[in-house]
């Protein structure tokens, strides 16, 4: 499906909630139809699936599509105070029931997603990369409260200046996104950025979804952009550099060869024998024999 470009966007608001967040799920959740939320007072983290949760403070925002799990978690059991805004892209739904809960993730039925057109499972149907995590977003914060405040008050047209609102909502995630990955130059460095996190973190626990989610980007978008300017995904790369230390460590010390796939961030020794034979042709006890560290 092609991007949804933001001339053909007609929002239409659906529910908004202001929350004082004093407990736990314990379990992701995931919506039937757009999310944004911001965080007005306190501090979170944000649990995304397969993601290391990220820290998240006043003045931040999150847009998030239909259907894409999530968790808001307290820090230290300190409440924190957030603004919701759910939403369509489209006025096509607007007939239907305004108000859909969120469920658990074990409870939630994908085929009840309002608009099937621009999901989770579809990021190019989307106008921008989601889940987009905006640390410093004052401005979006700041729109959000008033098109909160504009739909409570349900004054004649508010539902026109609402989806006016929440149109410029749009736009400003978009304009940030595009900023940091769109152009060709801003899609460089953001690739960069990442290749720079994978040279410091090869050895930590991180796959393409962590680093991705890191960095606010879907992890599909994100290899697209890999690819697209130094012709490598976010695995193949990370996979590369993995290799390459455990080679360096293979000809250049005696460590056992299950020291080095820990070090080297690879899950067990098996792992680290499959990547390296994949990168040189050789096993690691061929690499070490050749060397003279054996």
């Amino acid at each position: 499906m092609r991007k949804t470009e933001l001339c053909e966007i007609n929002p239409f608001l659906r529910s908004t909630g202001s929350f004082n967040w004093t407990w736990e799920n314990n379990e992701l959740t995931a919506a039937y139809d757009m999310r944004i939320f911001t965080i007005n007072e306190g501090r979170c983290d944000l649990k995304l699936e397969s993601r290391e949760a990220q820290r998240l403070s006043a003045g931040a925002a999150v847009f998030l599509a239909a259907g894409q799990p999530y968790d808001f978690m307290m820090i230290g059991g300190e409440s924190f105070r957030l603004k919701c805004v759910s939403y369509d892209l489209t006025q096509k739904y607007r007939e239907l029931d305004r108000v859909m809960l969120p469920k658990l993730l074990s409870s939630f039925e994908p085929d009840k997603i309002i608009d099937k057109e621009h999901t989770a499972e579809d990021p190019d149907s989307l106008p921008f990369p989601m889940p987009l995590i905006l640390h410093e977003a004052a401005g979006i914060v700041s729109t959000v409260g008033e098109l909160i405040t504009e739909y409570l008050r349900r004054e004649p047209m508010y539902e026109e200046i609402c989806s006016g609102m929440l149109k410029q909502i749009i736009a400003r995630a978009l304009r940030v996104s595009r900023a940091a990955g769109g152009s060709a130059g801003g899609k460089e460095a953001l690739a960069r950025e990442v290749m720079s996190y994978i040279d410091l973190h090869y050895g930590d626990k991180i796959d393409s979804n962590t680093i991705a989610g890191l960095f606010g980007y879907h992890p599909y978008y994100l290899s697209r952009v890999m690819t697209g300017t130094f012709g490598t995904t976010i695995y193949k790369y990370l996979i590369r550099r993995r290799s390459e230390e455990a080679i360096r460590l293979l000809t250049h010390t005696g460590l056992a060869i299950s020291k080095i796939a820990e070090d080297c961030g690879f899950a067990d020794a098996s792992h680290l024998s499959v990547a390296i034979r994949r990168f040189t042709g050789s096993s690691p006890s061929e690499i070490r024999r050749g060397s003279g560290k054996a």
